[in-house]
């Protein structure tokens, strides 16, 4: 069985512009202005786009991976920047190379920063990565929000340069709750059902005692409350077990984040306490009014009781009062569904290399049914 050959075309528009490629966190760091300048031209700009956020993950996760961020530029302005990564996969002790956007744990969607001529700008990377074909073997992108530039123009560039490329498959999807109209209105939407779990709950938690609810804003006051959150965190289930979801790195992330974030975009915490004892905790970023959900912990001891629920309640009900715009879940989960039924679908693309394994690496997924490994093993 033979697979397809691919031959690239070039247009004189992408010659025009000129590719740097920055490997450094020093020169990520040099790059703020215009990348602050492209942030406000982006059409759907997410917090994990922000430059802050971009260089706290460089900073706590840069040995598990090799800066590969393409900047493009038109007669010396830059007019889009793609934070990519460099990764190594082990599959049966074979090593795989991976181009990819930043992604772990804390970065659950991916996108670039194009301010003008995407379509343009998407094929002169492609055709820079088909020069550079013998360094990487596959480009994956993952959980690329369906209203990003990318998603409509990323196969058609694939095409035209010549790469092998898979189907857009379905990756995450984020549910999005709108703050339109009153909190009242809101409440009614809801089921009876809805309603009266909510009560229940309220029940359940007052019989351990007088839940008092706060919400903490203040940088000084963030970076106070860390310890607590952490220490929530090691009783919560994602805590529990030989593997506890914060390590030194993500600690030293979430340091960094809460120490460097513009202030308006630092977002909040909220917690709940009963008898002062911390028993739920909810941390969010905010960007132009979206509200992102970056962690949420409670107390495995008080379940029955759903104080993480009753904290959402809580949380929500002021977002309405401040007149946020939406509040993003970052996630699909069954806690998540019950506030809203809207969401955000993203997609996943997988580009081949121009080299020889790359090539193979193609037919074996789409002839053989060759799957390669989510986790990345060790960095390039």
């Amino acid at each position: 069985m033979r697979c397809p050959s691919f031959q690239p075309a070039e247009t004189s528009v992408e010659n025009a512009l000129e590719i740097e490629i920055i490997t450094t966190t020093q020169k990520l760091e040099q790059l703020k202005p215009e990348w602050e300048r492209l942030r406000k031209l982006h059409n759907a700009p997410t917090i994990f786009l922000d430059h802050a956020y971009v260089m706290a993950w460089w900073s706590s996760f840069g040995s598990e991976a090799t800066q590969y961020t393409f900047v493009v530029r038109r007669s010396g302005t830059v007019v889009a920047i793609f934070p990519f990564m460099k990764t190594r996969w082990t599959v049966s002790g074979v090593p795989i190379r991976r181009v990819s956007f930043i992604i772990n744990a804390h970065v659950l969607r991916s996108d670039a920063l194009v301010a003008d001529d995407a379509g343009v700008c998407i094929a002169a990377v492609l055709r820079h990565l088909r020069r550079d074909r013998w360094s990487w073997d596959i480009f994956d992108l993952e959980n690329i929000p369906e209203n990003s530039v990318l998603y409509p123009l990323l196969m058609q560039a694939a095409q035209q340069n010549g790469f092998a490329a898979d189907e857009w498959r379905r990756a995450r999807t984020h549910r999005l709750l709108p703050v339109v109209g009153t909190w009242d209105e809101y409440l009614r939407g809801r089921s009876g059902n809805f309603r009266w779990q909510i009560k229940k709950f309220r029940k359940r938690l007052e019989a351990h005692g007088n839940p008092e609810v706060e919400r903490i804003y203040s940088r000084a006051a963030m970076l106070a409350f860390l310890p607590q959150l952490f220490e929530l965190e090691k009783r919560s289930w994602q805590g529990q077990g030989s593997h506890s979801s914060m390590g030194d790195a993500d600690l030293k992330f979430c340091e960094l984040l809460f120490s460097d974030m513009p202030e308006d975009r630092l977002g909040e915490f909220w917690a709940m306490r009963i008898n002062g004892r911390l028993v739920a905790a909810i941390t969010l970023l905010r960007l132009e009014r979206v509200l992102y959900v970056f962690t949420t912990y409670y107390d495995p001891d008080l379940a029955s009781a759903s104080p993480g629920t009753l904290l959402y309640f809580e949380m929500l009900k002021s977002a309405w009062e401040r007149g946020e715009k939406a509040v993003d879940f970052n996630g699909d989960s069954a806690a998540f569904q019950r506030w809203t039924s809207e969401g955000i679908n993203h997609f996943r693309l997988r580009i081949y290399s121009r080299n020889w394994f790359g090539r193979a690496l193609y037919c074996a997924r789409n002839h053989f049914g060759f799957r390669a490994p989510a986790v990345i093993d060790n960095a390039a």
